[in-house]
């Protein structure tokens, strides 16, 4: 049997941890990042439609149930945002640098 709370409390390590300090050192990096985001974020709300999906046999109400597949669908729906977020910066960087 899995412990969620171990699995989430892994999760929260990799963000605060790995994320928060994240710092780039080159395009390259930064580049890594932005493409990865929107991954990472359509990920998570994936495994928490995942793990709602598994609860459907568990004595959880279905109003607990819906939450959190709402919540699933809110954490993919920000990978628009992140992929967004690196298409201004692209073209701010490029504005910058054409900046006479």
């Amino acid at each position: 049997m899995s412990n969620p709370v171990g699995d989430a409390s892994n999760l929260r390590e990799a963000i605060t941890g790995d994320l928060a300090g994240f710092t780039p050192q080159s395009r390259a990096e930064l580049h890594g990042f932005f493409t990865d985001l929107p991954h990472a974020l359509r990920d998570l709300g994936g495994a928490l439609e995942s793990v709602r999906q598994r609860m459907d046999d568990e004595h959880i109400h279905p109003a607990v149930r819906e939450m959190l597949s709402e919540l699933a669908g809110v954490v993919s729906s920000t990978a628009d945002t992140a992929e967004e977020v690196y298409a201004s910066h692209a073209k701010e960087h490029e504005l910058w640098l054409n900046d006479d």
